[in-house]
């Protein structure tokens, strides 16, 4: 069973971005693996943005 993690910051995208997005990655993993779609596992991790930092610098101060 294909398990396709994504993680992005939280609010970023629309929840109809993100229904899209895990539509077109069960397509593609089941075009590329030859998999049922019933099999291919899709989650979107988001976190907050005060939890992540780039180079030590707070996204929230990055922008």
């Amino acid at each position: 069973m294909p398990r396709v993690e994504i993680n992005m910051v939280e609010g970023d995208h629309s929840v109809i971005q993100k229904l899209d997005f895990m539509k077109k990655t069960t397509e593609a993993v089941v075009r590329i693996l030859h998999c049922p779609p019933e099999d291919v596992r899709v989650t979107i991790l988001e976190y907050k943005r005060e939890n992540m930092s780039r180079a030590g610098i707070s996204v929230l101060e990055s922008g």
